[in-house]
């Protein structure tokens, strides 16, 4: 245990001497980058030689997930190049925050670099990636959605019709599927100020999966909006699929797809019944004229 404790702070050291990096370099936004003579290049290439140390550090001291104490400052690096603000920064920074095999504080930072350089049709389709990644959810997803709405509302007024669709469904995504009330909640407050009649939707509806789970913020977030959909039969529930025709299934479809389809099948099964009589009917009409 000593030895792994020494180990760690050694590649931590190293890590520090590595990039000739003093606190004060992370602080400020492009122009101040820039007088400190941090390129874009520069700043991947020392990202890259911290990783590459935290990967292997973590393959000689499993189950470690935290590249023995070098994410601090990988994220400080992608911090930086979130700042810089250099577009030819998104690959790489899409990359990173996609990797299964990096730590959850580093890939949440590389996100929000993207999300705060990329404009708002590339964001939400990072978004829309990480959402659909199991290996994305936890905490971290909460405060990238967070920043992600924000920067929503601070260009909602030069958004496109178009964009401003594609950003609606996500949400309509997440408020279906959220694995965190949290995420869902900063969804569903969005979406009441922008859509009027997803207050009476079916895909709210769903919300009421996190009435009665037994804190103290789900039971006065959630409960009221279980009652207010108590009150309102599945029949006089909006779908909002007819204005958003790619949003996933409801989980009621999901339920009634068993009986959907063994009604099909019965209904298949009538009709093969009744072709089959109605061939056999017409073969033996000109065998019965021959007859006579």
């Amino acid at each position: 245990m000593k030895t792994h404790i020494l180990t760690s702070r050694r590649f931590a050291y190293s890590c520090i001497v590595s990039l000739v990096l003093p606190w004060g370099c992370f602080c400020g936004e492009r122009d101040e980058v820039v007088a400190k003579g941090w390129t874009l290049e520069l700043l991947i290439e020392r990202l890259r030689r911290v990783e590459e140390k935290g990967i292997a550090y973590d393959k000689a001291h499993p189950p470690s997930n935290n590249w023995g104490g070098g994410t601090e400052w990988a994220c400080q690096l992608v911090n930086t190049i979130g700042r810089l603000g250099d577009r030819a920064a998104l690959p790489f920074l899409e990359g990173k925050s996609l990797m299964t095999n990096a730590p959850s504080d580093f890939r949440e930072r590389a996100a929000a670099a993207y999300v705060k350089i990329a404009n708002l049709d590339e964001s939400v389709g990072l978004m829309r990636k990480l959402n659909e990644d199991a290996s994305a959810q936890g905490a971290w997803r909460y405060l990238l959605n967070k920043a992600f709405l924000e920067k929503v509302k601070s260009e909602a007024k030069s958004l496109t019709p178009k964009t401003m669709e594609e950003i609606n469904s996500f949400l309509l995504e997440i408020v279906q599927n959220a694995k965190t009330p949290g995420d869902a909640r900063n969804a569903d407050l969005f979406l009441l100020d922008r859509i009027p009649e997803y207050a009476n939707s079916r895909q709210r509806a769903t919300l009421s999966r996190y009435a009665n789970t037994g804190t103290e913020y789900t039971t006065n977030t959630f409960n009221p909006i279980k009652a207010h959909f108590d009150k309102i039969p599945p029949s006089k529930r909006i779908d909002l699929r007819k204005r958003f025709p790619d949003l996933p299934p409801l989980p009621e479809d999901k339920n009634a797809g068993t009986p959907l389809k063994v009604a099909l099948a019965i209904g298949a099964g009538l009709v093969a019944v009744c072709i089959t009589i109605w061939i056999v009917a017409k073969r033996r009409k000109p065998q019965t004229r021959e007859k006579e």
